[in-house]
């Protein structure tokens, strides 16, 4: 997700419709998510980013949709309402979030 433009899908067919997607990381060592319209699954998606070594999540910056607590572990965090689109800042993995 480090290189330019990062990773994304379009159109891509699930039980809950079609999904579009994309995560990059930005200069900053922040990753960027957005997903888009789609049809929430019961308990929502879990998003479980790839992070760099010896990083966790520290918060979610929401500009669009909702999302639940970071799990405990800091590698994941469940999004709640899409359209969803966020930054997500990291921290190193012996800190506390």
């Amino acid at each position: 997700i480090a290189e330019e433009g990062g990773f994304a899908v379009k159109k891509l067919p699930t039980r809950y419709g079609t999904l579009d997607f994309r995560i990059r990381a930005d200069a900053r060592g922040r990753i960027r998510v957005r997903v888009g319209s789609f049809q929430l699954p019961p308990g929502g998606v879990t998003l479980t980013p790839p992070l760099p070594e010896g990083k966790r999540i520290a918060t979610v910056r929401c500009r669009r949709g909702t999302h639940g607590q970071i799990d405990p572990s800091g590698q994941c965090f469940t999004i709640t309402a899409f359209p969803f689109t966020a930054e997500i800042i990291l921290t190193d993995q012996a800190q506390s979030a």
